[in-house]
C-alpha cells in the first residue's frame, strides 16, 4: 500500500488499533475488573465468577501487550498474549463483548500477522483489505440498523437536544432516515474508486458528529477513543488508495480476509432473524436493542445498596424501578450487552444475589424492526411462583 503518511502504514494502523483499545480499556476499568463491582457478570456457558486478582492481572496483561506493541517487532507474540487475555476475560462476561473490543481486537489480529522479513504486496493487500472490510461492513450494516421507528423517536431527539430541545414528528424522521442513509452510503462509497473520497467524507462527518453529541453531554466516554480512531483508521486506508476495489476486497487472499467478509459482511444478516447478537451486528445507537428494568417495592427497594438507589425512578402505585441501562453506564462505563438471554440473566442475578430473594419483576422490551411492529414486553417474577 503506498501511503502518503511517513513511516510504515502497518506501523502506524497497528499503532492507531492498540492506543484507541488501551484509551478504551483505561476508561472502563470497572467492567474488566473490580473487586467491587455489583452488576452482575454474565458469563457463558455458566461458568463460574473470575476471582478479583485474575480478572486485574488479566487486565495488566491486555493493557502491557498493548504498549508493548507500541514499540516492539514481536508483534504476534504480544499480540496474542492480548488476545489470550482479553478473550479470557470476555469468557467470563458478556458485558466485555463490545463493538469496540470486538472490531479492534479482530483488526488488531490481522495487522499483526504481517512479516517484516517477508514484506509481500499480496500480504500487506490481504491485511489492509481485511481492516478493510471491517470498516465498510460496520458502516453499512450500522446505517441498516437504524432504520427503525425507535432510532428516529429516541436516538435523534436525545442526539440533538443541545441545539434542538424538542425535535419529534416529521422533522425527525427526515433527519434519522438521512442520518441512516448517510451512513450506508458511507460504507458504498468507500469500495470504489471513483466515489472514495466521498465516503470518506461522510465517514468522518458522522464521527465528528457523533462525538460533538457525545462530548457536548459528557456521555458514553468509552467510545470516543473508537470513533477518533475509526477517523484516523478510514483516512489511513481508504485516502489515496486506488490498488483495490470491489474484486480485490471479495477475493479473500488471507484466512482474516475471508474471516472479515464472514463476520462483517455477511453475519451481521442473521441479526434480523434472531441469530446474531446486536452488538456483533453494528448495531450502534440504532435504538432498538432491548432493554431491562426490574420492578421492585418500597420495602424490596429499601434492601438494594445505597449506590444503586441513584439508577432508580418511582413509577405509579409506589413501585421503584431499576434501570438496567443507567446502572451499566454509572458502574461500569458501558452499555449493557443488549441480548435477552444476557439482560434476564442479569435480572435473574441481582434478584437472588442483591435483593436476596426479595420480591421483584424483572421486565425486558424489545423493539420492532424498521419501521412496523409493535414493542414486546416478557416479564419475570422472582422469587418465581410456585407451580
Amino acid at each position: 500500500m503506498k501511503s502518503f503518511l511517513p513511516g510504515e502504514p502497518i506501523v502506524l494502523i497497528r499503532c492507531c488499533i492498540a492506543v484507541a483499545i488501551f484509551l478504551s480499556l483505561v476508561l472502563s476499568p470497572a467492567v474488566w475488573s473490580s473487586a467491587t463491582r455489583l452488576y452482575p457478570r454474565v458469563p457463558v456457558l455458566n461458568l463460574p465468577d473470575l476471582p478479583y486478582p485474575f480478572e486485574a492481572l488479566l487486565l495488566f496483561v491486555m493493557c502491557a501487550a498493548l504498549v508493548a506493541l507500541l514499540f516492539a517487532t514481536r508483534l504476534r507474540l504480544y499480540t496474542a498474549v492480548y488476545l489470550g487475555a482479553g478473550i479470557l476475560l470476555a469468557l467470563f462476561d458478556q458485558m466485555r463483548w463490545q463493538p469496540w473490543f470486538y472490531a479492534f481486537s479482530f483488526m488488531l489480529a490481522a495487522v499483526s500477522t504481517y512479516d517484516f522479513e517477508k514484506e509481500s504486496q499480496t500480504q500487506e493487500d490481504a491485511i489492509f483489505n481485511s481492516c478493510r472490510i471491517v470498516l465498510i461492513g460496520t458502516y453499512i450494516w450500522a446505517g441498516i440498523q437504524k432504520l427503525n421507528v425507535m432510532f428516529i423517536e429516541d436516538v435523534i431527539p436525545w442526539s440533538l437536544k443541545p441545539i434542538i430541545p424538542s425535535l419529534s414528528g416529521t422533522p425527525a424522521y427526515c433527519i434519522g432516515i438521512a442520518l441512516a442513509a448517510v451512513e450506508i452510503a458511507a460504507g458504498l462509497l468507500l469500495v470504489f474508486k471513483r466515489t472514495r473520497n466521498a465516503g470518506i467524507i461522510c465517514a468522518i462527518f458522522l464521527h465528528l458528529a457523533i462525538l460533538w453529541s457525545l462530548m457536548h453531554q459528557s456521555w458514553n466516554k468509552v467510545v470516543w477513543p473508537w470513533n477518533l480512531a475509526m477517523m484516523s483508521l478510514v483516512f489511513m486506508l481508504f485516502f489515496k488508495q486506488q490498488d483495490f476495489g470491489l474484486v480485490k476486497l471479495l477475493l479473500p487472499r488471507s484466512l482474516f480476509q475471508a474471516a472479515a467478509m464472514v463476520l462483517f459482511l455477511f453475519m451481521p444478516a442473521l441479526n434480523f432473524f434472531g441469530l446474531w447478537d446486536y452488538y456483533l451486528s453494528a448495531a450502534l445507537y440504532s435504538g432498538n436493542v432491548p432493554q431491562a428494568t426490574i420492578e421492585m417495592s418500597e420495602e424490596t427497594f429499601n434492601r438494594l445498596p445505597q449506590s444503586l438507589h441513584q439508577y432508580c425512578q418511582p413509577k405509579e402505585g409506589g413501585i421503584k424501578e431499576l434501570d438496567v441501562k443507567t446502572w451499566a453506564f454509572g458502574e461500569l462505563g458501558v452499555p449493557p450487552y443488549p441480548e435477552v438471554r444476557v439482560l434476564r440473566s442479569v435480572g435473574s442475578k441481582t434478584a437472588q444475589n442483591i435483593l436476596e430473594g426479595a420480591p421483584c419483576t424483572v421486565v425486558i422490551t424489545t423493539y420492532p424492526r424498521f419501521f412496523e411492529g409493535t414493542r414486546r414486553i416478557t416479564s419475570e417474577t422472582y422469587p418465581p411462583a410456585a407451580r
